[in-house]
């Protein structure tokens, strides 16, 4: 029986909009998002107008809105996330795809830039494997910092390198992106490259 992969950007892929600013707003509401987002102004600027990158953006976003919470809050803010309103901005043609590659017997990761810590909880309902952003935790609580790289465009690629070790043994290999970090990416190490299709 021939093997299968897919792998699945989520950010606009799976979903119809941004994750990542979706989960700042159910932590912090619009209040407070607008207020700390007021002591980063230069960073989304910069972002803004190209003159930064996005990990250097998304690690000063980061660090400003979760540098010192307890762990163990974070991880139930990201549960009740997910449980509560990501259901809001799923597209259910990405669901469906995802129900067909495991019902004919592929692995199906999760590869994106938003971070493994809420990214999992999603997974667990289908029983798939996420690579994504890791966060930082010292003595229980988050530093703000990345503990690796932002998991977009060419770091999708050593990521799943990494994680699938054995990926030129499979005879199908299928990725889902929307952006251009996949589209030069990730989407171009597979067979079956799917490019907003959903």
């Amino acid at each position: 029986m021939a093997k299968g992969i897919a792998f699945f950007d989520f950010d606009g892929t799976i979903t119809t909009t941004d994750s990542y600013f979706q989960f700042l707003l159910y932590c912090f509401g619009w209040k407070g998002v607008i207020g700390k987002a007021m002591n980063i102004l230069p960073i989304l600027f910069s972002y803004a107008f190209k003159f930064c990158d996005n990990e250097t953006a998304k690690q000063s976003i980061t660090n400003t809105f979760f540098r010192g919470m307890d762990e163990k809050k974070f991880d139930e803010l990201c549960k009740n996330f997910i449980n509560e309103k990501v259901d809001k901005i799923i597209r259910p043609n990405a669901i469906d795809k995802i129900k067909w590659h495991l019902k004919e017997g592929h692995k199906v990761y999760i590869v994106s830039a938003s971070f493994t810590k809420y990214l999992k909880y999603f997974a667990q309902k289908y029983n798939i494997g996420v690579i994504a952003t890791e966060l930082e935790v010292v003595d229980g609580k988050l530093t703000g910092w990345f503990a690796s790289r932002n998991c977009w465009g060419p770091e999708k690629i050593d990521r799943i390198n990494e994680s699938v070790p054995d990926l030129d043994t499979y005879d199908d290999t299928y990725g889902y992106g929307d952006s251009i970090g996949d589209k030069v990416g990730m989407l171009t190490i597979v067979n079956h490259p799917q490019y907003r299709v959903f």
